[in-house]
């Protein structure tokens, strides 16, 4: 009896579970095609649907409801042997596919021009896992209105198309999102845009083409960049082309063999891209090429190339950072699509800022640099003016920054200087007093804002005692470290030594005389008083 009641008991609580959530008990390992897969994915509402197998379908499967495909370590693949052949057309509701065993994923085989593994018209997708290949196109499209989120360990592989060589198309308002370990690569563009305001936001995984990592097609409008994290790599890093382009960099790497960020002379129109952080890296030419009209802002950040930044329009605010040049004075390299003639200019290398007005291509403006802050070093030079300026407004038009070669007088606004360590500023003198008992080596000046460093070295035996800064009104400058800021006029240094055994010698021996002579006379005349009041 009592066995019975169990059985009864455990037949309840099982079709209590089959009422609750038929689906995640009856779809799982009863996917065996195309029609079994589209039923659970119908049927799932809002839950988890996980594959038992691989699947090959003939024609796509349509999404437009809220669910969850665990790959299950499974491949869903499509022999893509008719023209737009993908695998996945979601249309609406919130998709994501996950994969709990690895090696899963979602494959186009044969296809031929104009497709993809999944196409994304609307709704919100996100891949968390799984590998999304294309053997002759694009991975994955997002169109229009549709969001796209790739994360987690998902690997995406585009290869040769021939219509388009990429492997994640975003058009038109479509937006993508890019974040934790994901991967993308395989084919010429790691991410290609077209159309009305595409958007790509790169938080975290790696984006690499073998051409051009990031890039947008002439008459693309409003494209939006956003880049806070990950790495983004190719024979070019990101290249901005058509009208209102932006690129926003706060953290992330963007690293090319060519050109790491870079416009697109007359395809590129009013772009503003704004450097706030992160490390921009080009190993063999310019770090950051500016053909176009619009506005390059670096305000923090690493910049390196053989030439830092090359500008030929639109106007360049640099107002921090670090901008590096590593070429070398007899190197020259092609920047751009630059002529002279029949034969491409050539610029020198190791330039940290060359403004290129040579105009041997055609461009209508010149370019203008501002520099108020940063770090600006060439192995070559900080700045150079390249041909001959159309406009009556100077290339450069230096206030502010710390330089390691002069930086021409002309460059210069009124009322600023370049002191001896290369900072421009409003410069004062730096007098300093002769020390006993050791050497002290500081520059002649300084700018004001600038931090000095006080060099110095104690004679055998000796060690420091104390560095004492003082404004001509007598008022201290802190010392922190052997470094104090210079304020705003000029100082006085005093550095002195003293015997590292017996400190009443040295620079303090005259105040330890006096000290000690005192002490001495106190000492007798508390003695005199003493004897007198006792006697």
């Amino acid at each position: 009896m009592k066995n019975l009641k169990g059985l009864i008991f455990g037949a309840l609580v099982l079709g209590l579970c089959l009422f609750v959530n038929p689906n995640k008990v009856l779809a799982e390992c009863s996917i065996t095609n195309k029609e079994t897969l589209e039923t659970a994915i119908n049927d799932a509402n809002g839950g988890t649907i996980k594959l038992c197998q691989s699947i090959d379908v003939t024609t796509y499967v349509t999404v437009s409801k809220d669910v969850t495909i665990d790959l299950n370590g499974f491949t869903i693949s499509r022999n893509g042997n008719a023209t737009g052949s993908t695998v996945f057309n979601i249309t609406g509701g919130n998709v994501v596919f996950e994969d709990s065993k690895g090696n899963g994923g979602v494959t186009l085989t044969n296809p031929v021009a104009n497709s993809q593994t999944i196409q994304v018209h609307g709704g919100n997708v996100t891949l968390k896992a799984g590998k999304y290949t294309n053997a002759g196109g694009a991975a994955i499209n997002v169109y229009d209105s549709a969001n796209l989120t790739i994360e987690g360990t998902s690997e995406l592989v585009g290869t040769k198309s021939d219509v388009l060589d990429c492997t994640v198309q975003v058009y038109g308002g479509g937006k993508l999102i890019v974040d934790g370990n994901a991967k993308i690569s395989g084919a010429k563009m790691g991410i290609f845009a077209q159309g009305e305001k595409p958007s790509v936001t790169i938080k975290g995984g790696e984006i690499s083409g073998t051409e051009t990592g990031i890039t947008s097609a002439i008459g693309t409008e409003n494209f939006e960049v956003i880049m806070s994290g990950g790495k983004v790599t190719g024979g070019y890093g990101i290249a901005l082309i058509g009208n209102n382009a932006t690129l926003t960099m706060t953290n992330g790497v963007v690293e090319a063999e060519g050109m790491a960020i870079s416009g697109n002379g007359s395809g590129t129109t009013n772009s503003t891209i704004n450097i706030n952080g992160g490390s921009v890296i080009s190993k063999t030419n310019a770090a950051i090429y500016q053909p176009q009209t619009g506005k390059l802002n670096i305000t923090n950040g690493k910049i390196t190339g053989k030439i830092g930044i090359v500008a030929r329009q639109g106007d360049v605010v640099i107002s921090g950072g670090t901008i590096t040049a590593t070429g070398k004075a007899d190197e020259k390299i092609r920047v751009g699509d630059s002529k002279e003639g029949s034969d491409y200019v050539q610029l020198p290398t190791g330039v940290a800022v060359v403004v290129d007005n040579t105009n041997s291509s055609g461009y209508a403006d010149d370019a203008n640099v501002t520099i108020t802050n940063g770090n600006i070093n060439g192995d070559v030079n900080s700045l150079l003016s390249y041909g001959e300026t159309k406009a009556t407004e100077a290339e450069f038009v230096v206030s502010g920054g710390s330089f390691n070669n002069p930086v021409k007088t002309e460059y210069l606004i009124s009322n600023v200087q370049q002191s001896e360590n290369g900072v421009v500023g409003k410069v004062h003198k730096i007098t300093t007093t002769k020390s006993k008992n050791g050497t002290v080596k500081l520059p002649s000046n300084a700018a004001e804002g600038e931090t000095v460093t006080v060099e110095y070295t104690a004679n055998k035996g000796f060690v420091l005692n104390s560095i004492v800064v003082k404004k001509a009104d007598g008022t201290k400058v802190k010392v922190v470290g052997g470094k104090f800021v210079m304020p705003a006029g000029d100082v006085t240094v005093t550095v002195t030594f003293k015997d590292e055994k017996n400190p009443a010698t040295g620079d303090n021996l005259l105040t330890y005389v006096s000290l000690g002579a005192i002490a001495l006379i106190s000492t007798l005349g508390t003695s005199l008083y003493l004897k007198k009041v006792n006697e």
